[in-house]
């Protein structure tokens, strides 16, 4: 089958770049750039936004979750990275997937529901 373009037009073409984009998505969560993170994920759709939205708003301002593992993986014909992150105690542990194509969030899977923290009351 003919194909076209190569490697060096995938945004992500390793798990070092891959860890990348979820490290500084969770450096701005931390710090409170909720509206930084959002235009990461790979569906924009007013739906989409507000269920990014949904997962991500529970880590704004947690310095605890890391990234666990990071593994190449597909889904259909689209390749990813798939990218664990958790809290130490684990009680907050979710995947996000990278795009290899584009470098976006997408197919977020895992996820365990964080309870919203009190105003004032950090970690």
């Amino acid at each position: 089958m003919p194909r076209e373009g190569d490697a060096r037009d995938l945004a992500v073409a390793s798990s070092t770049q891959a860890r990348a984009v979820v490290d500084d998505a969770l450096k701005d969560l931390a710090a409170g750039r909720l509206a930084g993170v959002l235009p990461l994920f790979c569906d924009q759709s007013p739906k989409g936004v507000a269920r990014a939205q949904e997962l991500v708003a529970p880590l704004v301002g947690r310095s605890d979750v890391v990234i666990r593992r990071v593994e190449p993986a597909w889904v259909g014909t689209e390749p990813f990275f798939y990218v664990e992150v958790a809290d130490p105690s684990r009680s907050f542990r979710h995947g996000f997937g990278v795009r290899v194509r584009d470098g976006c969030l997408d197919r977020a899977v895992g996820a365990t529901v964080l309870p919203r923290r009190a105003a004032g009351n950090s970690r």
